[in-house]
C-alpha cells in the first residue's frame, strides 16, 4: 500500500491538521458528505474506514470552526448595532 502523502500532517493525516484556507465551508461540506456517504456503503477496508473517520473529523472540526467565526461576526454586528433586521424576524412585530 503506497502512501500519496509523505507527512501525517498532510491532507486527512491527523485530525488536527491545519486546513487549507482557500477552501469555503461548503466545499469542506461537500467533502465531508462525500466521506460519510462512503463510510455508510460499509464496503471499505479497516484501514481505509479509519482513514475517512479521521479525515471526517478534520472536516467536522473545520466546519464548526468557520460556523463559530460567521456566529461570533453576527453577534459583533448585533451588538454594535450595525445590524439589519431581516424581514419577517419575529422581534420586528408592532
Amino acid at each position: 500500500m503506497a502512501r500519496t502523502s509523505a507527512h501525517p500532517g498532510a491532507e486527512g493525516g491527523t485530525p488536527s491538521a491545519t486546513p487549507p484556507p482557500e477552501r469555503s465551508f461548503e466545499e469542506a461540506l461537500a467533502e465531508l458528505e462525500s466521506r460519510v456517504a462512503r463510510l455508510e456503503r460499509g464496503d471499505l477496508q479497516l484501514e481505509e474506514a479509519l482513514q475517512l473517520y479521521e479525515q471526517g473529523v478534520a472536516l467536522i472540526r473545520e466546519c464548526q470552526s468557520r460556523l463559530d467565526a460567521a456566529d461570533a461576526r453576527i453577534l459583533a454586528l448585533t451588538a454594535s448595532g450595525d445590524a439589519i433586521p431581516l424581514a419577517g424576524n419575529p422581534d420586528d412585530e408592532s
